[in-house]
């Protein structure tokens, strides 16, 4: 069979985190926990890019993400301590767009877009 090595492409993915009336405030950071159908999972963290949060992620190989407002006590992408530091996430979602904006405070309340 034929074998094809090389880089996967990565694609910028922006969280709107919905400005100081919503995640973005108390110190919170963010990452987004990516997964497939065949149990292969890995945390990005976002950085702030302009007046997004953002990451370069494998969308190839990773189908479903989770937004995660992390605690300003939190030191690591994890689940690990979640109580503690782990504010708010979103559901599970699949990649529909490039960038998401939370619209409230529920896990079902964002929206995709591309820009």
């Amino acid at each position: 069979g034929l074998t094809v090595t090389g880089e996967t492409q990565l694609t910028r993915i922006f969280l709107n985190a919905g400005g100081s009336s919503l995640w973005e405030q108390t110190g919170a950071w963010f990452g987004a926990y990516c997964w497939n159908s065949n149990d292969e999972n890995t945390w990005y963290t976002l950085n702030a890019d302009s007046s997004y949060y953002a990451a370069d992620i494998d969308t190839d190989t990773y189908t479903n993400v989770i937004f995660v407002r992390f605690a300003n006590v939190a030191t690591e992408t994890s689940w690990t301590d979640s109580l503690t530091n782990i504010w708010n996430q979103t559901e599970d979602l699949t990649f529909e767009g490039n960038c998401y904006t939370i619209t409230g405070w529920n896990e079902s309340d964002g929206v995709w877009s591309n820009i």
